[in-house]
This record gives structure tokens, C-alpha cells and sequence, in this order.
């Protein structure tokens, strides 16, 4: 099982590493996602992060600090994964190398 997972690519000549992390506790729903961009930690408003979010899937974008994590263990560990493929399988979709599953 895996709660994080990061993606690398060439686009225009510049390296874009993507990172994702979801995880469920008893009480919260803790997610991040993080932009590199030529080894630099970037925002989302950079021209060739926004390109690439224009076909993300909402669990990136989303707000989740109002979101209430799922009552039993069993059912946080689906979450987490459910959520952490997603993100993995739109990666691969855009051509993105699978560098870091944890």
C-alpha cells in the first residue's frame, strides 16, 4: 500500500517533477501536491504546471481541510489507495516516468 507517488517529464526542454500524497488519519484527510520544475519547487500558476492541471483529476485540485476521513481503518487504506492510483494512472496517461512510489 502507497500514499505517495511522483512522476518526472521533459516538457518544452524543462524537467516537471509532479508529487502527490494522500493519506487518511482517525480525525483528518491530509493531501499535497507538489510542483518542480527544472529541480525548482514552483506553484501552479507556472505556464507548463497549469497546462498539465487543465486534465488532472479534481483530487489535486481539491480542497479536502473540511473533509472527514472514512470511519474505519479498512476503509481509510481504500481511500488512500483509490486516490494515490488515480493520481498514478493520469500521470502514466501523460507521459510521465513513475520515479517514486513509497
Amino acid at each position: 500500500m502507497t500514499n505517495e507517488v511522483r512522476g518526472r517529464k521533459t516538457v518544452n526542454g524543462k524537467e516537471v517533477i509532479v508529487g502527490f500524497f494522500y493519506r487518511e488519519s482517525c480525525k483528518n484527510v491530509y493531501k499535497s501536491t507538489c510542483y518542480y520544475l527544472d529541480g525548482k519547487r514552483v506553484n501552479g500558476n507556472k505556464k507548463e504546471i497549469k497546462q498539465l492541471l487543465e486534465s488532472a483529476p479534481n483530487i489535486m485540485t481539491a480542497n479536502c481541510y473540511f473533509w472527514k476521513p472514512n470511519m474505519n481503518a479498512d476503509g481509510r487504506r481504500r481511500n488512500e489507495e483509490r486516490r494515490v492510483n488515480e493520481v498514478k494512472e493520469w500521470l502514466e496517461q501523460n507521459g510521465f516516468e513513475i520515479t517514486y512510489v513509497r
